[in-house]
C-alpha cells in the first residue's frame, strides 16, 4: 500500500563570508505519489547552516575544530484523509528544528562529534504533534 513514486527538486548553496565562517542554505520540493492518495504528499524544506571554523585549544592538534548551528523548516501536506487515523481530516505538518553540530577532530583519524537538537512537530492530527531534544556524541574515524 505504501508503493509509489517520489521526485525531489533542491537547489543549495554555500557562500564563505570569511576564511572561518561558512553560510550553507538549501531548498527542496518532493511530491510523492503513492497508490493511496492518504500516502501521497507534497513536502517542502528549508534549510541553513552557519559553519564555524576555530582553532583547536592546544597547537598539537593538527585540524581544526568546527562548530556549527543550523535551522530547518519542512512543511508536509497530504493529498486526502488517512480513514484509520481521522476520514475526515487531510494531514498537514510543519516542522521546525535548530541544533549545534560539533566536529572535534584530536588526530588526523580520530576525535570527537556531537549534536542537540531540537525539533518540534505542529501538525492538523494530534497524533503527531511531537516535540523533540535529541543529543548525541561520541568518537569518530576518518580514512
Amino acid at each position: 500500500m505504501a508503493t509509489g513514486d517520489v521526485v525531489t527538486g533542491y537547489l543549495s548553496s554555500s557562500y564563505r563570508l570569511t576564511n572561518d565562517l561558512r553560510l550553507e542554505g538549501r531548498v527542496a520540493y518532493t511530491r510523492a505519489w503513492a497508490g493511496n492518495p492518504q500516502q501521497s504528499s507534497d513536502q517542502v524544506d528549508v534549510q541553513a547552516m552557519l559553519r564555524l571554523e576555530v582553532d583547536p585549544p592546544f597547537p598539537i592538534i593538527p585540524r581544526r575544530w568546527t562548530l556549527a548551528p543550523y535551522g530547518r523548516f519542512t512543511h508536509l501536506a497530504f493529498d486526502a484523509a488517512n480513514p484509520v487515523i481521522n476520514p475526515f481530516v487531510a494531514r498537514r505538518d510543519t516542522v521546525w528544528i535548530g541544533g549545534l553540530m560539533v566536529d572535534l577532530p584530536i588526530t588526523p583519524y580520530f576525535g570527537f562529534a556531537g549534536n542537540v537538537e531540537y525539533a518540534r512537530n505542529d501538525s492538523n492530527l494530534p497524533n503527531f504533534k511531537t516535540d523533540n531534544v535529541s543529543v548525541s556524541f561520541g568518537p569518530t574515524a576518518k580514512f
